[in-house]
């Protein structure tokens, strides 16, 4: 039935512009549907894609949460809004691990996969987002913490054999390490603050009513890999992974990773369709 109904609201909405307007001191976005394109893909990810601006969680009257296939019992959105964010930034040395490790298990549970967008670290919890810079030539990528390390002293992270070759990281370079942490505080409002990363770009807290959302997934390298791809052919646009301020919640059963810009751009969604139908 809601497949149906999306549908409806495609063929509607694609004769229909987006139009963004504040009203007043309050500053009250709302927004208007240019494009709906929800499916989902067979494999071992849950995949949705979308073109909408989000108007209070509600999309013409449908919750964002069903649209998105966001469990309420994983994420209550009238409970979600943390307007403390800090960024922690920290330089220094770092190293990679590869082949040797490759498939063991990870202090997370995982299985190490040096293919993949991830990294060791001290003490940031597992699943945390890492903006990974390297210093001497400002290449940067975004990675996963799944592990524990590095245990050589003066060392502040392990990098997958993938995260230090897209960063030309080898060796033992210098580099900065930025994460965004939310401060838990109950409130009644029903705004939702997302964390948003890039490689290109600083890293923000949005509320949702902000992003252009493109793609839905729980797979963080997919996510990452279609960023650099979109940032890629346009180089200014601003597009980010973003996430649920809470999404290090223990009470998550799953992850979901939003890859979404700052504007509505018809071209950066042809190009989006482009690279979903070719991979």
């Amino acid at each position: 039935m809601l497949k149906d109904f999306v549908k409806e609201r495609l063929q509607k909405y694609n004769r229909s512009a987006i139009k963004m307007k504040r009203i007043g001191s309050s500053i009250l976005l709302f927004s208007f549907i240019t494009l709906i394109t929800i499916f989902l893909k067979a494999g071992a990810s849950n995949e949705h894609f979308l073109i909408a601006g989000e108007n209070n969680g509600k999309i013409d009257g449908i919750d964002l949460k069903d649209l998105l296939h966001i469990d309420i019992n994983e994420m209550n959105l009238n409970e979600i809004h943390y307007p403390s964010i800090k960024l922690q930034a920290v330089e220094g040395k770092a190293s990679w691990y590869g082949k040797r490790f490759h498939g063991r298990k990870t202090a997370s549970g995982e299985k190490y996969n040096m293919n993949a967008y991830s990294a060791a670290h001290r003490k940031l919890a597992f699943g945390t987002i890492v903006k990974v810079t390297n210093t001497s030539n400002n290449k940067s990528t975004l990675v996963r913490i799944n592990d524990r390390g590095p245990f050589v002293k003066n060392r502040i992270i392990d990098l997958s054999y993938k995260a230090a070759n897209e960063i030309d990281g080898f060796g033992v370079p210098n580099l900065r390490i930025e994460s965004l942490s939310a401060k838990e505080v109950e409130t009644n409002t029903s705004q939702i603050l997302m964390l948003c990363y890039s490689p290109s770009f600083e890293l923000l807290s949005l509320p949702i009513s902000e992003l252009s959302i493109l793609h839905t997934t729980d797979d963080f390298d997919k996510a990452n890999e279609m960023l650099s791809l979109i940032q890629e052919e346009f180089p200014d646009e601003r597009v980010y992974i973003a996430v649920a301020s809470n999404y290090l919640s223990k009470n998550r059963k799953s992850q979901h990773y939003y890859l979404s810009t700052l504007s509505v751009n018809q071209d950066i969604y042809m190009k989006f369709k482009e690279i979903a139908e070719l991979r």
